[in-house]
């Protein structure tokens, strides 16, 4: 009896040593060590992001109220370009004709990856002067003016119809008058130099007056003043055969209707 009773004992001792370490719960793994936070840092070997630049300018800058003034602008190294006074966003570079009211300052900012900047300029309005209707009638002193040169001629490279920065200029010049004399009809002739046939400088004084007529109606001037015409190479200024009476030929010029 004995002997059983110790075979029993080493029996329930061999399963308690099997089932006990199956009946343990197994601790859940490690985690792992999250990654180390990687820091950007620039990089030495790219260059610094340029700092934007703009310009702007008002022609011309004085102005009788009711006259109308180019507003024209340009700008680098930006993103984005505002001009006050409602304008609003415009392109890096670009020109508008205004007509303000009053004196106005106008300021661009232009913003980039390298920083900002700013650029003004004034337009001066004044009041138009009071003048004696009883002197000279509004056709004749427009007349006089186109006689004595302060309507200036408009003159153009070889061979092209397209107002260079300067033909605008002198074309604003000239707006001011004409609408001093806003009851006055005029005409303006387009003329070239004598190189081309008679029938392609025809053509080409014709998209010449054309091309002025178009941007002073852009400048204010009532369409139904102007009348467009050509003389192509037949009324040249200088008959000279030389590159200085061929380019004082290449022009555009105002002449009061019948």
């Amino acid at each position: 009896m004995k002997r059983n009773s110790c075979n029993l004992f080493f029996c329930f001792l061999f399963l308690g040593l099997i089932l006990v370490p199956a009946c343990r719960t197994n601790p859940p793994p490690p985690r792992p060590d999250p990654p180390p936070t990687r820091t950007e840092t620039p990089d030495p070997d790219l260059p610094p992001a340029p700092a934007p630049t703009v310009s702007l300018a008002a022609t011309p800058s004085t102005i009788e109220r009711g006259e109308h003034t180019s507003l024209k602008w340009s700008s680098k190294d930006g993103t984005s370009l505002v001009i006050d006074n409602g304008i609003g966003n415009v392109r890096a570079a670009g020109e508008i004709v205004i007509s303000p009211g009053e004196s106005t300052t106008y300021m661009a900012t232009v913003r980039g990856r390298g920083g900002e900047d700013r650029a003004s300029t004034r337009v001066t309005v004044l009041d138009p002067p009071t003048r004696d209707p009883g002197v000279l009638s509004s056709e004749q002193e427009l007349g006089g003016k186109i006689q004595d040169g302060t309507i200036k001629l408009v003159y153009f490279a070889y061979d092209k119809a397209q107002l260079s920065a300067t033909a605008k200029e002198t074309l604003q010049h000239n707006a001011i008058h004409f609408r001093q004399h806003s009851t006055v009809k005029f005409v303006v002739e387009g003329h070239c130099d004598e190189r081309g046939s008679e029938e392609y400088n025809l053509a080409l004084g014709d998209r010449r007056g054309i091309a002025v007529r178009d941007y002073l109606i852009q400048l204010g001037i009532e369409r139904g003043r102007m009348q467009a015409v050509s003389y192509g190479e037949e009324q040249p200024l200088d008959t000279r055969k030389n590159e200085k009476a061929f380019t004082r030929n290449r022009r555009a010029q105002f002449t009061l209707t019948n």
